[in-house]
């Protein structure tokens, strides 16, 4: 019973070994599986949260979904050394040449000078370090520019938005505030009241107003 135990255990520590990716961890954690419901300008329900001392709480983890910000980046400033290296050495021939430069730093397998072997394999790690970032830095524009995008928000008196949200995560690039064009409301009749068309980008209405509004902000909030 117990050599069966034992084997089953081994085995799927060697699964285990088998499904590791490198990639998994500098990657964002997963969505939650719990299929999600959107409430609209309604408390969420008591179980949705985990309630702490003092009678604070907070939205359960399975219950905070991602925002609208779109990120195809791979690197930040403080991940991009320690990713792309890890990345770059689970190709089989980086790590076969670097086992060779070791080797080199020992008398009884030194044939040349251990700094003539080692230089190619860093001007390689080097080069596709540089070319890696570059193309990254070009995805952070992208997302950049698209998370800037200027849209419209219906907005209301008293409309508070209770679904739970996780935070943005950060690039290299700072955020942008999206500036406010205020502009008196248009008194129209009240059989036109109930129907609201987007405006145009030159004909919003006052952010302050307590009636359902169009509010321009960023895509990624």
């Amino acid at each position: 019973m117990s050599s069966s135990v034992k084997t089953s255990k081994f085995r799927s520590f060697v699964q285990s070994v088998k499904d590791f990716d490198i990639a998994k961890l500098f990657s964002p954690a997963p969505a939650p599986q719990i299929p999600r419901t959107v409430y609209v300008n309604r408390p969420l329900p008591d179980s949705y949260y985990v309630h702490r001392r003092g009678g604070q709480r907070k939205v359960h983890k399975d219950h905070r979904y991602s925002s609208n910000q779109v990120v195809t980046s791979k690197y930040t400033i403080l991940t991009f050394l320690p990713r792309n290296l890890l990345e770059q050495f689970r190709r089989i021939a980086n790590i076969f040449f670097a086992f060779i430069c070791i080797l080199q730093f020992f008398p009884r397998f030194s044939t040349i000078s251990p700094g003539l072997v080692i230089l190619p394999l860093i001007i390689v790690l080097l080069v596709t370090a540089v070319k890696d970032g570059y193309e990254d830095v070009k995805r952070h524009q992208s997302d950049r520019k698209v998370n800037h995008t200027k849209v419209l928000v219906l907005e209301g008196e008293g409309y508070t938005n209770e679904n739970g949200m996780r935070s943005k995560s950060k690039t290299f690039t700072r955020g942008i505030k999206i500036p406010y064009r205020k502009k008196k409301s248009l008194h129209k009749d009240s059989s036109d009241s109930s129907t609201l068309k987007p405006p145009r980008d030159d004909d919003l209405v006052d952010v302050e107003t307590p009636k359902p509004h169009w509010r321009s902000t960023a895509w990624e909030d």
